[in-house]
């Protein structure tokens, strides 16, 4: 790398009028002295300092991580990559000294092979459900931070797993002021949150937040903070895993008993009641019956097994649905040609036949009849129903690339009308004149996660 060496007498960046310790402004003439210049103890002499290029070392270098970034990667501390560097276990590609300190950079290609030298587990999206519960499920708690965002997040969190930055602070700096009011022990002695004037500072709170804990969390990417739009999410992959009635009263449960057994020497929580009413934490009995469903859906791997039961004792799996705003991109398959390019599951016999598939929900409209998660029998069809009837509309249309969503159909003089069971969802029309076919693609038969008929 190129050297940035202090010798005297030379110009540096080509200031033909540099003279050492001289001023910078309102010099005619300059004289340059060869003697050493010794100023308040500073002086200068050649210096063995190591060269480096500023302009091309990004392009040399492109891709290259460092300590940190690798530790992410690698699903460990900082501490732990420096302290392998430190013991040989690792070796750095590049290392740019900087001051009494040196910055380390792996080459791309030095990830799976430190992986592999060190006998590490591999961690990506296909892992990062997995992740983030072994990550919760440690409870390595010092403070309370973690279980109070998590909560507070969980609260106010949209349906696509983000929430703002500003909501997600007033709801988690909420929590440490009523303890404060209540005359409780916020926290531990060394928790600053104890400070009235501390929690009304909004610029400190926002940078203790973000700092810890959220980026604990941030360092093993299962959360981002976007500053622009200034709101925090969850990762896309990690949300559309964990966005299931049955992950989420897991994460709900989980961090609530962990604080109540947290604050047990700390004055307890105070209105435990209400706490549970605010961040909606459901009651251990509801996590037990949303586990319990799961254990029914049985997908089928044997392709000579699915030849000889489809349909009769198994039906096929066409996707995810929308329960909530419709999405795009829904066919209806031939499903007797596609039986290699769908998963099957285990029916009973009773709701088999083969005009019969099954689908996933996707969205909450329909709560709580319907739950977010549900896997539902239907049957394709495009018959007119009887107005409330559970049915999967179909608008292809021409003002429509094909929306699709579970709803209950209605219909008035110049509408269908589509209306969801949560009353917090609007009604969908469309126009009956656009379209002479009955815009649905089907009923829904029976809610085969909950074991009931759909009405």
């Amino acid at each position: 790398m190129p050297t940035l060496t202090g010798k005297m007498g030379m110009r540096p960046l080509g200031i033909s009028a540099y003279l050492p310790w001289g001023s910078l402004l309102g010099q005619s003439k300059i004289q340059n002295s060869k003697e050493e210049i010794i100023l308040a103890g500073l002086y200068e002499q050649e210096r063995a300092i190591e060269q480096i290029d500023i302009f091309t070392f990004e392009n040399i270098y492109s891709g290259y991580i460092n300590d940190e970034q690798l530790a992410r990667d690698l699903f460990v501390s900082t501490g732990t990559v420096k302290s392998w560097v430190r013991r040989g276990k690792i070796a750095p590609q590049v290392t740019v000294p900087l001051g009494r300190s040196k910055i380390n950079y792996f080459a791309p290609g030095q990830v799976n092979d430190i992986i592999r030298d060190l006998n590490l587990s591999q961690h990506d999206e296909n892992t990062q459900h997995d992740d983030f519960f072994e990550f919760i499920d440690k409870e390595d708690f010092s403070m309370s931070y973690k279980m109070v965002m998590l909560l507070s997040m969980l609260k106010v969190v949209n349906n696509n797993g983000k929430c703002g930055l500003d909501d997600l602070l007033k709801e988690y700096a909420g929590f440490y002021k009523a303890r404060l009011e209540q005359g409780l022990r916020v926290d531990r002695p060394n928790c600053p949150y104890a400070q009235n004037d501390v929690l009304q500072d909004r610029t400190f709170m926002k940078r203790s937040l973000l700092q810890n804990p959220f980026e604990k969390f941030e360092r093993k990417r299962f959360m981002y903070h976007c500053k622009d739009l200034n709101h925090i999410s969850f990762s896309n992959n990690l949300w559309n895993k964990i966005n299931t009635p049955k992950d989420l009263n897991r994460l709900k449960i989980s961090y609530f008993n962990s604080l109540v057994s947290y604050y047990e020497k700390l004055d307890g929580l105070h209105e435990e009641a209400a706490l549970k009413f605010n961040w909606k934490i459901p009651d251990d009995r509801s996590l037990a019956e949303s586990e319990a469903p799961e254990e029914k859906i049985i997908k089928l791997q044997n392709m000579a097994q699915i030849k000889e039961v489809m349909f009769k004792n198994a039906l096929p799996f066409v996707g995810d649905i929308a329960a909530g705003e419709p999405f795009m991109g829904f066919a209806v398959y031939d499903l007797h040609s596609a039986v290699d390019d769908l998963d099957w599951i285990e029916v009973p016999e009773t709701l088999c036949n083969d005009r019969r598939f099954l689908i996933r929900v996707a969205g909450k409209s329909m709560e709580p009849t319907i739950m977010k998660g549900d896997y539902l029998v239907c049957e394709y069809h495009r018959h007119r129903q009887q107005n409330r009837d559970v049915v999967i509309m179909g608008d292809f249309s021409v003002l429509s690339d094909g929306e699709v969503a579970v709803k209950r159909i209605s219909e008035s003089e110049h509408h269908w009308i589509f209306k969801s069971d949560n009353p917090q969802y609007d009604d969908i029309l469309l126009d009956k004149g656009y379209d002479e076919q009955y815009p649905i693609l089907g009923t829904v038969i029976y809610n085969l996660t909950r074991d009931v008929t759909c009405h």
